[in-house]
């Protein structure tokens, strides 16, 4: 049978949970004959950081960045065609599902699923949901979440449909992703490594909210036992890394700073060189069972919520059962006291790709409005509040698509 899977997600360029778990489902699918599509909006004339993802830089439509009601009917018009046309084979689909990630591009994957008669459902991968169309759009959303067709984690179910959306969330499908980039193999940078009385490593993008409070709290922390060689080692982009060490850091004596730069795959032998970890969601899963505490940052607080497998089971969200406290003190709780190894671990057992990937299929095909052929409001779709600045931004990036690229680029120069 002919199956086409087609995905619909903000961006593909970096070294972050969504390309990973795209890296990961994307192998799975076309090794099990599905024909896959990723369509993201975000464009960079920049490599991508997983090569593998190199071959869908040619399905990046930056107007999704935008919603289809911040567009002019034209617009939305020839968006729809330009995807389609990028969707037409030789060969018809007998079978086709769409997964999007996000608000914007959401709304996008609607109005395909309904041209092309697929099964579209949401799952929300982010951390956020800062898209003014979760409330301009509730409506459609909610008619996914009633039709049983979001897929997110604890973290969703909290900020957007209890917080933004006023409902208790149960009609939400517990979502299960796995993807794990850490292999048994070696990396020469590695060495850059070196012995330390306590060496603090942070495994994620440098972009994330907590990343400053926590080199600010390594700083703390060295400042704290200056009669100690205390090191830190990072493992993401190191442009915006250098802005924080350079920040918190300079005058700290007795502290080393080792800049990995992006590792995907991660080496096993990391684990080793190392007496902690602070990551968040799939860096955190991947790193629980190497053998050193993880511990949890909450990108709202910006504090530590605890160690994984101890303290917490959630890598993104608070535990009721710990209180978030400052990095530093955790940092004296882990290193310092070792107070986690007064407790027992308790972590599920990851699943694999194999069985992520089978779960979310099976699911969504027992879901009783799957290939129904129920689809949204198209005109409602298009319709809606717009600030001027937004659908003028729009309006731009249809004329001038990769307006945006240097638009950022530009700012990001001068910061």
């Amino acid at each position: 049978m002919n199956k086409q899977y087609i995905f619909f997600t903000t961006g593909i360029k970096d070294l972050g949970g969504v390309e990973l778990y795209l890296l990961n489902k994307c192998s799975w699918l076309i090794e099990n004959k599905w024909d896959v599509h990723i369509f993201s909006a975000t464009y960079t004339k920049e490599k991508y950081k997983l090569e593998s993802l190199e071959k869908y830089r040619n399905e990046v439509i930056p107007i999704m960045e935008y919603t289809p009601y911040e567009c002019s009917t034209k617009v939305v018009k020839k968006t729809i065609k330009q995807i389609l046309n990028k969707l037409i084979k030789d060969f018809f689909a007998e079978e086709i599902i769409i997964e999007s990630h996000s608000g914007n591009e959401a709304l996008w994957a609607e109005l395909i699923a309904s041209k092309i008669h697929g099964s579209h459902f949401i799952t929300l991968l982010h951390e956020s949901f800062n898209d003014a169309c979760y409330i301009t759009k509730k409506d459609f959303f909610l008619y996914k979440l009633n039709h049983q067709q979001i897929y997110a984690g604890q973290i969703c179910r909290q900020n957007l449909i209890i917080k933004k959306w006023g409902e208790d969330g149960s009609k939400l499908i517990q979502n299960k992703i796995q993807y794990n980039p850490v292999l048994d193999i070696n990396d020469e940078r590695l060495e850059m490594i070196k012995k330390a009385d306590y060496t603090i490593c942070y495994i994620g993008r440098t972009e994330k909210p907590y990343f400053d409070s926590i080199i600010n709290a390594v700083s703390k922390f060295s400042n704290n036992h200056l009669d100690k060689k205390i090191q830190v080692v990072i493992l993401g982009d190191k442009k915006n890394a250098r802005k924080s060490i350079d920040l918190y850091c300079k005058s700290t004596k007795n502290l080393s700073v080792v800049l990995i730069g992006d590792m995907c795959p991660i080496p096993k032998k990391l684990y080793e060189l190392v007496d902690c970890v602070c990551a968040g969601s799939g860096s955190a899963r991947c790193s629980v069972f190497e053998g050193v505490p993880v511990i949890i940052p909450d990108p709202i607080t910006k504090l530590a919520n605890g160690v994984l497998g101890y303290d917490t089971k959630e890598t993104i969200i608070p535990s009721p059962d710990f209180a978030p406290i400052p990095f530093e003190d955790e940092f004296e709780s882990v290193l310092i006291r070792k107070d986690y190894l007064k407790k027992d671990f308790s972590f599920p057992k990851p699943l694999t790709v194999n069985e992520a990937c089978e779960y979310i299929l099976e699911s969504f095909k027992k879901c009783s409005f799957f290939n129904k052929n129920y689809y949204y409001d198209e005109k409602k779709l298009m319709t809606g509040k717009a600030s001027v600045k937004r659908k003028t931004l729009a309006y731009i990036v249809s004329i001038f698509p990769h307006f945006l690229y240097y638009k950022r680029k530009f700012f990001n120069r001068w910061r």
